[in-house]
Parts: structure tokens; C-alpha cells; sequence
């Protein structure tokens, strides 16, 4: 995992001058190492407009909108119970 988090680290460094370019520019993170690593995201990259788990997905329009509706960013790292789950 250490490995996957600095490879985030360094491409959201990489994003940071596109976002300084193009303001309107979206940038997500999202994933196990967003799950892992959200409030260091928002510390480190605080142009990162939305942060969200593997298990939060299903949410990533409505977590965008928001992210420009507000002009700030949305993070949704949560694990809430999923239906496919409950019978292992």
C-alpha cells in the first residue's frame, strides 16, 4: 500500500499545475488509498474536489455536483452495508 500512496501523492503534484491552469478542472481521488489516506488528501492536495471509497462509487455524480454546487470539496470515505455482502 505504501507504494499505491506515494504514486497518488506524486500524480496529484502532476494535477496541481493543470488545476492552477484550468480551475474548472474536476480532480478526484478514489479508491482504497483514498479511503486510507482522506484527511491526509485533503491536507497535502486541498485543490482535490472529491475524495470517496471503493464502496461510495455509486455516488461520484452526485459527489461532483456537489463539489461545484458548493465550490468545495465532498469526501464520502464510508463503507455503508451493501445488500450483495449480507449473505457471506
Amino acid at each position: 500500500r505504501e507504494k499505491a500512496q506515494e504514486k497518488v501523492f506524486h500524480q496529484l503534484g502532476r494535477w496541481k499545475t493543470l488545476k492552477d491552469k484550468k480551475p474548472g478542472v474536476v480532480i478526484g481521488v478514489g479508491g482504497c488509498v483514498a479511503t486510507q489516506e482522506g484527511d491526509h488528501i485533503r491536507e497535502r492536495a486541498p485543490y482535490v474536489d472529491v475524495i470517496f471509497g471503493p464502496q461510495t462509487l455509486h455516488r461520484l455524480p452526485e459527489m461532483i455536483k456537489q463539489s461545484q454546487t458548493d465550490d468545495a470539496p465532498v469526501m464520502d470515505i464510508s463503507f455503508p452495508e451493501i445488500e450483495k455482502f449480507d449473505r457471506l
